[in-house]
């Protein structure tokens, strides 16, 4: 149980650094972090992002590791794409975000290894 507790403690830590690179890099960029880990009834998104010059909302997958990276599009199943597209798509029905119904949606990945921002995959979605 003990050793169950720390593997998970130390991916959840890969997985929070991994989302601290991926929100400097992005803001780097010049968007602004909408909301981390967010959640509903459909599925989850790591970071929500705007980008107020081009009315987009970005919807970013990271995955974050210790081990070599290679295969980066297809780290993401389509079942996991699938829950992401119906948070996203509940993302503009709920009343704190509807204001940004209008805007424009994309989909990013953002793989981190090691603390290091490796790849950055914009649109991957379309």
């Amino acid at each position: 149980m003990f050793v169950m507790m720390v593997c998970f403690v130390m991916q959840f830590s890969i997985g929070v650094l991994g989302e601290v690179e991926a929100i400097k890099q992005m803001q780097n960029k010049g968007y602004s972090l909408i909301k981390q880990r967010y959640k509903n009834s459909e599925g989850e998104v790591d970071l929500i992002m705007l980008d107020d010059a081009l009315k987009t909302i970005i919807f970013c997958e990271i995955k974050s590791t210790t081990q070599t990276l290679i295969d980066f599009e297809n780290i993401i199943s389509q079942k996991q794409w699938g829950r992401i597209i119906n948070a996203a798509q509940m993302f503009f029905a709920d009343e704190k975000y509807c204001k940004y119904a209008a805007y424009n949606m994309r989909f990013d990945a953002i793989f981190v290894q090691n603390g290091q921002v490796l790849k950055h995959i914009e649109n991957i979605m379309f």
